[in-house]
């Protein structure tokens, strides 16, 4: 081989290392977006399942909220349905918008459960009460 060959040679060889490098990069490239797209359904899924179940928890429970509380949720409700509305919504905006919510709702949401609690253990005595049986002790003569 003379030094023709050996650059020729060289050169094939750093081009299929580059022809390589590339092919890896954009599988990089493309795995990184398919986790973008993945993350960002996810978190449309959950945005529109919390609008649904704060929607339920409010009509179910309203004559236990202040009139406050009611409209901080449904301002924030509103808010992060509208951000779903918008298809190009960005990742950022829609968490945002469930932060918000969540917010919004912490408060009135760990008043029901401290009354459900308090409910279950309310339950749970009486149950307990109603093993009990009244009676009187007669002593009999023989």
């Amino acid at each position: 081989m003379n030094s023709f060959d050996d650059i020729a040679y060289a050169d094939d060889k750093v081009l299929e290392q580059i022809v390589s490098d590339s092919a890896e990069i954009e599988k990089l490239k493309s795995a990184a977006e398919d986790a973008k797209k993945k993350e960002l359904v996810e978190t449309r899924n959950l945005a529109e399942s919390m609008v649904t179940s704060t929607e339920k928890m409010l009509e179910e429970n309203k004559d236990k909220a202040t009139d406050d509380e009611i409209k901080a949720i449904n301002e924030s409700k509103d808010s992060l349905s509208k951000v779903l509305e918008n298809q190009e919504a960005t990742l950022e905006e829609m968490k945002n918008s469930i932060e918000e919510l969540t917010k919004a709702s912490q408060s009135f949401a760990e008043k029901l459960y401290a009354e459900a609690q308090q409910n279950n253990e309310n339950a749970e005595n009486d149950e307990s009460n109603d093993d009990v049986v009244d009676g009187e002790v007669v002593e009999e003569d023989e």
